[in-house]
């Protein structure tokens, strides 16, 4: 069984300790956690995910379901920073690669021409950096003890490179149909910024997850910690 690794006795390396769970965890994902309530994370399942653009010549609908997600559990930790006296957490890591794939239903207009489409789809995205701000606060953890943990995640990120491929537009119409995949890997950056919101409330959850774990080896106490001592 994994142990997450105590930092309680390392308050003037909290943060290296913290890091240290992080990697620990790492080759792990890819079976859970259980026991730390962390799901599998490889690949990870999104159930839905939507989106519309509607400015200008692009007038566009479309959902995304049982989207997975590989290649999370290949992150580079940059920064791994608390602050007991404000209550926050700071995280950056650093993704290579993520290769999604699910199912898609869009229909809309691009330019003068209707689109519809319905099947599965293939995206890869390249170099990504994400930064995330957690709240520490205090949770119950059953039996009458407490210790740290993390809410209220935000994140940001952002790609150098999206490249995505949708199956069976128009009805399977191959000259129509690459037309709209060229159009949609030409302005990857204008899709991505229509799904963003969604996308990142998934991975803010996942990430708070697994930083929650590790900051429940910590006692409740420290948030009542006089400055000085941390």
């Amino acid at each position: 069984d994994f142990r997450v690794k105590e930092c309680r006795d390392n308050l003037n390396s909290l943060d290296s300790c913290l890091s240290d769970i992080l990697e620990d965890i790492k080759p792990l994902l890819s079976q859970g956690l259980p026991d730390l309530n962390i799901p599998i994370l490889e690949p990870v399942l999104l159930e839905t995910l939507e989106f519309a653009q509607q400015e200008g010549p692009v007038n566009i609908r479309a959902r995304l379901k049982d989207v997975h997600v590989s290649g999370i559990s290949n992150f580079t930790l940059q920064l791994l920073k608390t602050d007991l006296t404000n209550n926050e957490i700071k995280v950056k890591v650093h993704l290579p690669v993520l290769r999604v794939q699910g199912n898609y239903v869009l229909q809309g207009n691009l330019l003068l021409l209707p689109v519809t489409g319905e099947g599965p789809f293939r995206a890869v995205l390249r170099d990504i950096n994400a930064a995330l701000i957690g709240q520490i606060v205090v949770k119950d953890r059953g039996q009458g003890q407490q210790t740290l943990g993390v809410d209220n995640t935000r994140i940001n990120f952002r790609l150098e490179k999206a490249r995505v491929r949708l199956h069976n537009l128009f009805n399977g119409d191959e000259l129509l149909g690459q037309t709209v995949n060229h159009f949609i890997n030409n302005n990857d950056q204008l899709i991505l910024n229509e799904v963003k919101p969604a996308l990142s409330r998934d991975i803010a959850l996942l990430i708070e997850g697994v930083l929650d774990s590790a900051l429940s080896t910590l006692p409740a106490e420290l948030l009542s910690l006089p400055a000085d001592l941390l």
